[in-house]
């Protein structure tokens, strides 16, 4: 809408999505990020009477900035901003801009001691038989992405057969609750950053992925608040490291291809996630990362993590969608 955004509804994000990592619930932080600094960034341009594309660019600052705050990639985060929306067109009249929000909201970050994930790859070996191997990961990987759309969606379709929003937010959390007892552990509630770290060692267990899945599913779909890309990163770099141990790959390989790959997956935005393998990762990995996440991109359909996302073009031909 021109870039504007509800501000009233920052603090209310804010709160609920504080509530939910306080109760157990499986989400993140970055999904209330993007929209809180969206919307300050757009009530901002407000302030200054901008017009409309002047206000949707302060927007793409805002989410830049807040996702660069979390994760400490600022070049990620401002191609993220302008690659989200629209599938198949960026916006690069906003990149300046967002690359400046995204360094200064990392800079502050690292000022006030946030800390953002440590993680390397190790042993990335090209040869022709792993690149195979990856491509294989890519594969399975966009398969994951539909499926954990799917699980999003399912949920949320059978919430709303409970009528009332509080008593079902109220069964969500029951479930949750009763889940997590039944299993008798709580690493799928909250974002579950140390279990991304246990992956790229090979220490993370075999069905995390699936009960990643199930856990962000049940609490987000019952109405709770939070992020839905930490989740993301978890379900792929558990996956990718199970899919490691199977291939004769190194786990840290495994892990990282996996979590940048559904990340794309889900998300649909290559360049962002390319870049984010190299900011999170270095330079290692890199062409493995990078193959993986065009496979995935290409075949995960035009299925998204947000249901607002745009598919203006194809993923398969230079051509505008009839229906995006």
């Amino acid at each position: 809408d021109g870039g504007k955004m509800g501000f009233k509804n920052t603090v209310c994000i804010f709160v609920a999505s504080v509530i939910t990592h306080l109760l157990g619930g499986s989400s993140g932080r970055e999904g209330a990020a993007l929209q809180i600094g969206g919307s300050m960034g757009s009530k901002f341009g407000q302030l200054l009477k901008s017009d409309d594309a002047d206000r949707k660019i302060l927007t793409m600052c805002g989410m830049s900035a807040c996702f660069s705050a979390i994760f400490g990639t600022p070049v990620t985060s401002a191609v993220f901003a302008m690659e989200i929306c629209t599938v198949g067109s960026v916006q690069y009249s906003a990149i300046v801009p967002c690359i400046i929000s995204a360094v200064s909201a990392m800079k502050i970050a690292e000022l006030c001691k946030v800390t953002d994930f440590d993680l390397y790859i190790n042993n990335a070996e090209y040869s022709l038989a792993n690149y195979g191997k990856i491509a294989i990961i890519g594969i399975l990987c966009a398969i994951l992405s539909c499926l954990f759309c799917g699980a999003l969606k399912l949920s949320s379709k059978l919430y709303k057969k409970i009528k009332n929003p509080n008593l079902r937010i109220v069964t969500g959390g029951l479930i949750v609750a009763v889940l997590t007892f039944a299993i008798g552990t709580f690493d799928y509630n909250g974002a579950g950053s140390e279990i991304i770290e246990k992956a790229f060692a090979g220490e993370s267990r075999p069905e995390a992925f699936i009960m990643k899945i199930l856990f962000t599913a049940l609490t987000l779909s019952a109405g709770y608040k939070g992020g839905e890309i930490v989740p993301v990163l978890f379900t792929g770099s558990t996956f990718g490291s199970l899919m490691a141990g199977l291939l004769g790959l190194d786990y840290s390989v495994g892990a990282g291809v996996g979590m940048v790959a559904l990340f794309c997956g889900m998300t649909n935005c290559p360049l962002a996630s390319i870049i984010l393998s190299v900011e999170l990762f270095g330079s290692s990995g890199f062409k493995f990362c990078a193959l993986a996440c065009f496979i995935s991109f290409m075949l995960s359909g035009y299925t998204s993590l947000y249901s607002v996302q745009d598919f203006m073009y194809s993923k398969i031909k230079p051509i505008k969608r009839k229906d995006g």
